[in-house]
Parts: C-alpha cells; structure tokens; sequence
C-alpha cells in the first residue's frame, strides 16, 4: 500500500535500484499555526489539516524510509503541488538533495531561476503560482535503514 502511495507520487523518478531497496514513503499534511508570546516569540503548531481555509499555510511531508538490506540508489522523489495550494517560495527541505520545479504538470522539471511561463513577447518567470510539481533528486544513497523527510509549505488559494 505504501509502495502505491510512492508511485502515485513519484512514478517518473523512481528507478529500480529503489525499489530492490524496498523505499517506503508516506505523505502527511498540516496546517501550520502560528502564535507569538509577550516577548514577540514566534511559535509553531502543526495540527491535522482537516479543518483548512484560504489564507491557511499548510505543510506537505513526505516522510521516506528504507528498511531493505541494500542501500537505495539513483532515488528522486516528486511531490504535486495541489491546484489549491500555492507554493511559500523558499519553503522547500530536504538534506542530500538537489530541488527541481515543473510548470506543466510534472512533464519536465527545471531549477527555479530556468522556469519561464508564455510565449513569444508575453514571456516572463514563473511565479510560485505557475509550479505544479517538485522533484528532489537525491545526492548520496539512501542507506538501508536510513530515513528522512522532503518537504514544502503552501499557502491555500
């Protein structure tokens, strides 16, 4: 179940080195609250984000495990960003890995500054509302037993 989970997720980017590797993944997300105390100190809570309105930042977390005997090789992991949901520029997390971003719906993927939405004399950057996908590409091995978490925050349309 959790193996489908990552393939609906990630199924351009998982090669079969991962998945001889027995990669798991899960997805969670939160909404993202924000309190300041006397002093001006800034406080997060991450509750279950089933009770979301627009303006709300939510947190999207795919959580990623190893439990095979062989390290997983080669691995990418691409998480939507949901029509809804417009990416919090910057927000992105992930150790040993190297972001990517689509504007067409995950088909190709490109570093940030390279995105560029419209044609001919209408050309201009694309925003964090033109993303569509992330794709992070792992720099070392995931180690059997090893697990780590990618992520990003949105705010809701």
């Amino acid at each position: 179940m959790i193996r489908t989970c990552l393939i609906a997720l990630c199924l351009p980017a998982l090669a079969g080195a991962a998945f001889a590797a027995e990669l798991t993944a899960e997805q969670t997300v939160q909404k993202v609250v924000q309190s300041v105390d006397e002093n001006g100190a800034v406080t997060e809570t991450f509750l279950a984000a089933d009770a979301v309105a627009p303006g709300d930042t939510v947190l999207y977390t795919l959580n990623y495990a190893n439990s095979g005997p062989d390290a997983a090789e080669d691995v990418t992991l691409t998480m939507p960003v949901p029509p809804q949901v417009v990416l919090l520029e910057g927000s992105e997390f992930a150790r040993n890995t190297a972001v990517a971003y689509s504007i067409d719906g995950g088909l190709t993927f490109a570093e940030r500054e390279n995105l560029f939405v419209g044609e001919g004399a209408d050309v201009r950057p694309a925003t964090a509302e033109d993303i569509t996908h992330m794709q992070w590409a792992f720099t070392a091995d995931i180690s059997a037993g090893q697990s780590g978490a990618i992520g990003f925050r949105g705010v809701l349309r």
